[in-house]
């Protein structure tokens, strides 16, 4: 009489458990991405990652400024775009009021471009302010106006531009900056609260890098703020 164990046949109906769950741990995968969740298929979630692709951009910081006084919170954005500028090995560009107001040659370049491309009537009637007979009238009626006026745009307009040139016909002046309210996208109308728009250099892949550069974008900041007598500050990458 032969004697020997028995092996349990139940350890081998684990096999096929374990085979399934490695093939399904192979197809699980892990995304930060919060569109990729949900039905690709449904065009308003293709239209949000195209927006989010070439619209939203990770490289963009909003660092917003609130100040007791419009002199305090001004000094201190003018101070941070001043002192991230030179770090060009973090910051691509610092804007903290419109660029026309810091480079006005290029407000000429874009009204140059603007009057060139009206109708050819318009912009013959342009030429025809500049001669001598309406280059006279024009100056004396800016004279006039400046003397008379009682609207600050009109003043400010008018004491740089008395030809004109920044006021175009018709549907033009809407894709002129308005002069104006060029603070507008930077400031609130008190001026006590304002936004500085910081881009970084290269891009930032994932939220790790964007901590990085957070981390280095931070100290100069405060320091701004500090040397300019402390407004509050909110960073919003």
């Amino acid at each position: 009489m032969k004697s020997g164990v028995l092996k349990h046949p139940g350890r081998w109906i684990w096999l096929p458990v374990i085979a399934l769950a490695a093939i399904g741990l192979l197809r699980l995968r892990f995304d930060a991405e919060v569109f990729d969740l949900l039905p690709a298929d449904l065009p308003v979630v293709q239209g949000l990652k195209l927006y989010q692709q070439y619209f939203a951009n990770a490289r963009d910081l909003i660092i917003t400024l609130q100040a007791e006084k419009l002199e305090q919170a001004q000094a201190a954005a003018r101070e941070i775009a001043t002192r991230l500028r030179p770090m060009t090995n973090l910051v691509a560009s610092a804007t903290w009021q419109a660029p026309w107001m810091e480079h006005p040659e290029q407000m000429s370049e874009l009204l140059a471009y603007l009057w060139f491309n009206l109708p050819p009537a318009t912009f013959h009637s342009l030429l025809n302010r500049f001669t001598p007979e309406h280059l006279s009238n024009a100056f004396e009626t800016a004279r006039e106006d400046l003397a008379t006026s009682l609207s600050p745009e009109d003043i400010a307009r008018l004491s740089y531009d008395p030809l004109g040139l920044t006021k175009l016909p018709g549907n033009a002046q809407s894709a002129a900056p308005a002069f104006a309210n060029s603070d507008a996208l930077f400031s609130s109308q008190d001026g006590k609260f304002r936004v500085v728009y910081v881009r970084a250099r290269g891009n930032l892949h994932d939220f790790r890098e964007c901590a990085r550069w957070l981390n280095a974008i931070r100290p100069m900041v405060s320091a701004a703020i500090a040397s300019t007598g402390g407004a509050e500050r909110n960073d919003d990458p």
